[in-house]
């Protein structure tokens, strides 16, 4: 039997009888049939200690693949289903739209775009997802499902500029048609037009000749590729808004609903940008002390007084003042005695 076939059993056994709980590939099907693999290496004549020296490569790391291969086109022919393995992802960062009438979702290639990403999450209502290179089957089965329940417009896809993000578009669509997703994909970056001209000159990624999809992208496009982190954070969030602008998506009511529905938590980013401002006047003030020789602590009250206007304005928590002073007299070390010192 070769390997594929033994593979292939492992998943079947899993679907008669899934666990309760769910887990990893790696962790729930590598681990979990380890000794039967390693039996399987034995009565085959698998040197495990001596594999990587003929196949460039791990005898487990060849295992982990083949059972992810196998997996993933037995869900795509119908066979079986992650959600019936109870087998889930958690190697891909994602954040989901509580909303659910959100009509734009955003795959990347790498985690640590998340970070550049969320404010649109948080403000637009978009579910954001890593592919770490190749989006795998199970999240595209995840992806069905939530389609099933939330109709999404269109899922935009940003990766690098080289033969592997190029791919990852033309790859997630082949892969939702098979599973009858209709839902649109479309790349929408990193291109070099994209890029501000001083940072084309130089690039970070190496293109590899081996790969097959090298030649194909030297024809079309030279020998120079970019990473989407060739982008600061705010133009990648630019870039995504100006192409929701272009397809027509309205997203100006899922603004109002998110605001409304957020007025608190929007209460507190404010209450924090005014913390860091009084914190920044009460720097100053002890600078400009030292500078006219006069040693006494700034004074809070008359420092956090000329905020009340703008808390009144903004209809922020009524303890703003109270915990703006406190917070400052704990960075700052002022005693009762120092403040009382320091009136004027």
């Amino acid at each position: 039997m070769n390997m594929r076939a033994f593979v292939r059993e492992l998943v079947l056994e899993r679907h008669a009888n899934p666990p309760a709980d769910e887990d990893t590939l790696r962790h729930g099907m590598f681990y979990h049939f380890l000794p039967r693999i390693q039996t399987y290496a034995r009565e085959n004549g698998i040197d495990i200690q001596r594999y990587d020296r003929t196949h460039k490569q791990p005898f487990g790391v060849f295992v982990y693949k083949t059972m992810s291969s196998v997996l993933s086109n037995m869900v795509l022919n119908g066979e079986t289903s992650y959600v019936h393995l109870r087998i889930i992802e958690t190697e891909r960062a994602r954040e989901e739209a509580t909303d659910p009438d959100h009509q734009v979702e955003i795959f990347f290639e790498k985690n640590g775009l998340m970070r550049a990403l969320k404010p649109l999450k948080d403000g637009l209502n978009i579910s954001l997802y890593s592919c770490k290179g190749f989006e795998s089957t199970n999240a595209i089965e995840q992806m069905l499902l939530r389609l099933q329940t939330r109709p999404v417009k269109i899922a935009y896809v940003l990766s690098d500029f080289d033969p592997s993000g190029l791919e990852i578009p033309e790859d997630l669509k082949r892969r939702a048609r098979r599973l009858g997703i209709k839902t649109k994909i479309v790349r929408i970056g990193v291109n070099p037009d994209q890029i501000p001209e001083e940072r084309r000159s130089m690039s970070l990624v190496q293109l590899k000749p081996r790969d097959s999809r090298y030649p194909a992208f030297v024809a079309e496009h030279g020998r120079m590729a970019y990473e989407i982190e060739a982008l600061s954070n705010r133009e990648i969030r630019e870039l995504v808004i100006r192409r929701l602008q272009e397809e027509g998506v309205d997203f100006a009511e899922s603004v109002r609903k998110r605001f409304k529905e957020n007025q608190h938590y929007m209460s507190r980013v404010v209450t924090e940008t005014i913390l860091q401002t009084l914190k920044r006047r009460v720097r100053r003030a002890a600078i400009d002390r030292i500078v006219r020789y006069d040693t006494r602590a700034p004074t809070v009250a008359q420092l956090v007084a000329s905020m009340e206007q703008e808390r009144e304005f903004l209809d922020l928590p009524q303890n703003l003042i109270r915990r703006v002073a406190q917070e400052v007299k704990d960075e700052f070390n002022i005693s009762p005695e120092d403040e009382e010192g320091g009136e004027e």
